[in-house]
């Protein structure tokens, strides 16, 4: 018997979180085999926790603990269910206060299209109108992507928020409409506002990769621990760890993926590059080749003119050389005089 089912078997014999987690304390330890940054994970912890639904849509909209906060989620799915291809991303939409939607995912591939995919979900999302509605029954959606790396190079901040605005006045179009990203491998960078938001701390938990950092985090809050109870009990459902791993093998092969098509992008470029050096070198050569042309026919036409001394200061002199190329017409349109 794993250490999963031993440990669901006697989480299912304690009541209070606080046993559960004394429970998980005592029986797991070392790496953690499916954690948050696994997408399927963290979509049925979501979906299978309120409590931590609530949380983290809490803290992403920057919600008062005074204010209630009602979750609906728009795209459930049947955990341990195999995924057909069109459940591939694995995001999940919610209904906030019947007022406000977001789009979560966990994305740990080095996604390419990661840019125009953010775009298509929140838009798809911001567009979702029923027949006979207008468009002032669009409501504000937002996309929040926790991702391995920021598609953008020069890129290190660890919570970034787009907007629609004007390019030169920087007025925003609308704030109805945001992509917002957390950068995983950015988490040293999140600011004095991420980390009294409580954004840092889930972070913290998502990356986690060994149980003891798990359940030092999950003594923190009431939620923190309620993500890795929920956590250590999917872990023990034989469905949904097949699913874990599907998804496992498949980030694999995407990365696989980029990184051969990097380099293949890298070896292109090098070619192009050079292609580019050949072409430039080509020129440079036909150039000369010209030039030398065009000084033979100048010689050719001073001895026919029977103009010697002019074709014997032309050899040591370029300037009145080039003053000779110019009369008979003979200078590249580059070197001609203004």
């Amino acid at each position: 018997m794993n250490n999963s089912v031993t440990t669901n078997m006697k989480l299912k014999k304690a009541f209070s979180l606080e046993e559960k987690l004394k429970v998980i304390e005592n029986t797991r330890s070392g790496i953690v085999e499916y954690g948050f940054t696994n997408d399927y994970m963290f979509r049925a912890v979501l979906q299978n926790s309120p409590v931590v639904l609530t949380e983290i849509v809490r803290i992403l909209l920057k919600i008062p603990r005074d204010k209630e906060v009602i979750c609906e989620i728009k795209n459930p799915i049947l955990l341990g269910k195999t995924l057909e291809s069109k459940d591939c991303i694995l995001d999940i939409r919610v209904l906030v206060n019947g007022e406000v939607q977001i789009n979560m995912e966990m994305q740990m591939s080095i996604a390419l299209d990661w840019v125009k995919r953010s775009m298509y979900y929140g838009f798809g999302m911001y567009l979702d109108l029923k027949s006979g509605q207008d468009y002032g029954d669009c409501r504000p959606s937002y996309h929040f992507g926790f991702v391995k790396k920021s598609p953008f190079m020069d890129d290190d901040r660890f919570f970034s928020t787009y907007l629609l605005r004007e390019l030169t006045t920087g007025r925003i179009y609308s704030g109805d409409f945001q992509i917002n990203m957390i950068n995983l491998s950015k988490i040293e960078n999140a600011t004095k506002e991420d980390r009294e938001s409580g954004l840092y701390e889930w972070v913290r938990l998502f990356i986690a990769t060994e149980w003891e950092e798990l359940m030092e985090l999950a003594r923190r809050t009431e939620a923190l621990g309620n993500a890795v109870v929920t956590l250590a009990e999917l872990s023990a459902d034989e469905k949904i760890r097949q699913q874990c791993d599907a998804r496992k093998k498949y980030e694999m092969d995407q990365n696989a993926l980029e990184k051969r098509f990097r380099k293949l992008t890298s070896e292109l470029e090098a070619k192009r590059s050079q292609l580019q050096e050949q072409e430039v070198q080509l020129q440079e050569q036909e150039i000369r080749l010209q030039d030398q042309a065009n000084q033979l026919q100048l010689s050719a036409f001073l001895v026919e003119a029977g103009r010697y001394e002019d074709l014997q200061r032309a050899v040591t002199d370029p300037d009145y050389q080039k003053i000779l190329l110019e009369e008979y017409g003979l200078v590249r349109d580059s070197e001609k005089r203004k």
